[in-house]
């Protein structure tokens, strides 16, 4: 299970020693899988020495984050199996995919090897939203003119319908839609999407765009969370023999709620891989794995 490869004399020299790991700097660290109920790879463990301090780092991968660890580095074999009582680690993150963890070295004047057992509890979000059916949020389609005047040219309706978002784009008043219409959000990271881009409205007072929820959710959508939208239409009107022209960037823009509820996050309890078991020792039904780093 451990994913780095090392030199042949350095297998050697960890079978010599029995089920040790020989030291490792940072350019070229130790590195283990960090697993979750006993088999379901969530990040990696990377323990190295550097100047006079021994490093364990935890890192997980998306979608899952970590909300506490707990690191036991001893000269003897951990006495327990419950990761509470460990010395180290920090029981109170918010939800961080990275932690390290420096010990200076000569917390173990004269040691030539150390016992490591690195644990973590790691959650992931739970995996299927409920999103409220229906229209959700109506704006007024706004629109600059020449000249600067700001008006009213239609409206814009957000709705959940099924597995789909969908945006509707009405005129009125006699004004029409040409040429292009688009519109983008800001996600919850804060991050800006690209525009949703129709190169030709459905007809000229009504424009839908239907876009599966899971699409959206890529890019960080989710329920119960305030959205920013933007609206990029071109609008006309005909006033006797001459149309007049409006453009509704940046006029429409507007905030929306997204009702709904997302799962409890899904937890587990995670060690970092090693060749011995911690029941071995503590003889529980607690599983859990530590191993020897030579210095």
């Amino acid at each position: 299970m451990v994913v780095q490869k090392k030199p042949l004399y350095l297998s050697i020299l960890a079978f010599i020693i029995g089920t040790s790991i020989s030291a490792y700097v940072q350019a070229a660290p130790y590195v283990t899988d960090l697993l979750a109920g006993q088999t379901i790879k969530v990040g990696t463990v990377t323990v190295w020495t550097a100047d006079g301090n021994l490093h364990v780092k935890y890192v997980t991968t998306a979608p899952w984050s970590m909300t506490q660890t707990h690191l036991y580095v001893g000269t003897k074999p951990p006495k327990t199996a419950s990761p509470g009582q460990f010395p180290y680690g920090n029981g109170s993150l918010s939800n961080v995919s990275e932690y390290e963890k420096v010990i200076p070295l000569s917390t173990w004047p004269g040691a030539t090897s150390l016992y490591i057992a690195a644990h973590a509890v790691v959650s992931k979000p739970g995996s299927t939203p409920t999103y409220v059916q229906g229209v959700i949020h109506t704006a007024s389609l706004l629109a600059y003119l020449e000249g600067g005047q700001i008006v009213v040219v239609g409206q814009v309706i957000i709705a959940i319908e099924g597995t789909n978002f969908v945006v509707t784009i009405q005129t009125t008043d006699g004004w029409e839609m040409y040429s292009s219409t688009a519109f983008r959000m800001r996600m919850p990271d804060g991050q800006v999407t690209d525009y949703f881009v129709h190169a030709a409205p459905a007809s000229p007072t009504q424009d839908t765009f239907s876009i599966p929820l899971s699409e959206l959710e890529a890019l960080g959508f989710k329920p119960d969370w305030n959205y920013e939208m933007g609206v990029a239409v071109f609008v006309r009107k005909l006033e006797g023999e001459i149309y007049k022209y409006g453009d509704t960037a940046p006029a429409t823009c507007f905030g929306f709620y997204v009702p709904g509820t997302y799962p409890p996050s899904e937890s587990e309890t995670a060690w970092g891989w090693g060749p011995l078991k911690l029941s071995d020792i503590v003889r529980s039904n607690t599983w859990g794995w530590y191993f020897l780093y030579v210095l």
